[in-house]
């Protein structure tokens, strides 16, 4: 069986919710990405906000995540103004996941879409199996969304 991790970023909780179902449900390895250094809300989401708008990497935490040791990957990220997080783009330089097998996830508040699209694009050097997005599912009916996760997990294991 292939050995699979889990790798996400969260802010509110939502996309540490769908990442520990997968985690659970593929019986994965967890990483959660942080960020270096933390600071108020407000100056979060200006930073948050021009690292998205310039294509910007902020400085995140070194997690013993090691690509070599799995053959599928799983990353999350919230939705931040129609895009992924910043913080995945940092997570790609410091880790390089060349020829793994990807799936996407995202959680959004307004519209994923978008940054699904984004996600796929800039992962596009790996064998992207699937994507989805989640509209806040711990703000949603969480087993209702539960199910929801578990179904896309079903639906992944049929396709490798």
């Amino acid at each position: 069986m292939e050995k699979s991790a889990v790798v996400f970023f969260s802010v509110k909780g939502n996309t540490r919710f769908v990442a520990e179902i997968i985690t659970d449900e593929m019986n994965a390895d967890s990483f959660e990405i942080k960020i270096f250094k933390k600071r108020r809300p407000f100056y979060n989401y200006l930073k948050f906000l021009i690292a998205c708008i310039f294509g910007l990497k902020p400085k995140i935490r070194k997690i013993e995540f090691h690509p070599e040791k799995y053959e599928k990957i799983f990353i999350g990220s919230p939705v931040y103004w129609r895009t992924f997080s910043p913080v995945i783009r940092s997570f790609k330089k410091k880790y390089p996941l060349k020829n793994k097998k990807v799936h996407l996830f995202c959680t959004y508040q307004f519209s994923g879409d978008r940054a699904v699209r984004k996600m796929k694009i800039f992962f596009k050097q790996n064998n992207v199996l699937s994507s989805r997005k989640w509209k806040e599912p711990i703000e949603n009916d969480e087993i209702e969304q539960a199910l929801l996760i578990k179904n896309w997990i079903m639906e992944n294991k049929k396709i490798n």
